[in-house]
């Protein structure tokens, strides 16, 4: 591909991109049920510094542990902490929710509705980080002259050989990270943003769904997947906005996670 068609080709890209997420951000905005901000006291702080540093200590301490159990460079070694990890996410979200001193309800209700929205908001999203891979792909093919480096975990996850722990990485990916990541993401760090009111009205959704979208990229540890996932961010604070209801953005995500992993496997069988 010649370097102007792939400069144009990205442009082109990009202004279809810019459409889809405006239409997008409309769809949101009509009709959303919308999600009350969370106000931390001094007290609640202090909980939820002490829960998160207690989850982070202990994913530490089990990842110096296993190596005297698995091979340096086993998918166990990978996944097992993050297994753990995820499930003291959910149960310091659910913990917090009990004993912290501000009041709330991260909105779960499951019915016809729900599935309905939520597969709206996957094949938005699914079109979008798709649309913004290919645009980082020519991107990446244009100044640096190869395809980007896929993610640490994609290469753990392809190489497992055993169907045992593939299990445990599919429950990792497919359920727990999605059900941990919105908890904490959505219904608590972009509600407590949405709480400190930097902004007014709709502008302060935008703050808080920024920040937050940008620290849930973050903790994917990959340049080149930053920006699809602060996008699929957006679109996922989005769909909690519009639906009120916090299994929506589970959904999604998980329905995301699963199609990656559905892809990867047929490509790694295709490969074969």
């Amino acid at each position: 591909m010649q370097p102007p068609l792939s400069y144009a080709l990205m442009v082109g890209l990009c202004v279809l991109l810019a459409l889809i997420l405006t239409w997008g951000g409309r769809f949101a905005i009509r009709d959303a049920a919308g999600i009350t901000p969370i106000h931390l006291n001094a007290a609640d702080w202090t909980l939820l510094g002490f829960m998160v540093s207690l989850a982070i200590l202990a994913g530490i301490c089990v990842s110096r542990e296993l190596p005297k159990y698995y091979p340096a460079d086993s998918a166990q070694i990978v996944f097992l902490p993050t297994l753990l990890l995820q499930a003291l996410f959910i149960i310091l979200a659910v913990l917090f929710k009990k004993f912290g001193e501000a009041k709330f309800s991260y909105g779960v209700f499951i019915n016809a509705k729900t599935f309905g929205m939520a597969l709206k908001f996957f094949a938005f999203a699914i079109s979008c980080v798709l649309l913004c891979g290919i645009i980082i792909n020519l991107f990446s093919l244009a100044f640096f002259g190869g395809l980007p480096e896929s993610q640490d975990i994609i290469e753990v996850f392809l190489g497992i050989d055993s169907w045992n722990v593939r299990l445990l990485a599919i429950l990792s990916i497919g359920i727990l990270a999605p059900v941990s990541e919105e908890l904490v993401f959505r219904g608590l760090i972009y509600r407590t943003l949405k709480g400190v009111g930097f902004f007014r009205g709709a502008l302060n959704a935008v703050f808080a769904a920024s920040v937050s979208s940008l620290l849930f990229s973050a903790i994917h540890a990959n340049a080149f997947v930053f920006l699809p996932l602060f996008i699929m961010g957006m679109i996922l604070a989005a769909s909690y906005e519009k639906s009120g209801n916090i299994a929506v953005p589970i959904m999604v995500h998980s329905m995301f996670n699963f199609s990656n992993i559905f892809l990867l496997s047929l490509n790694e069988s295709v490969c074969r």
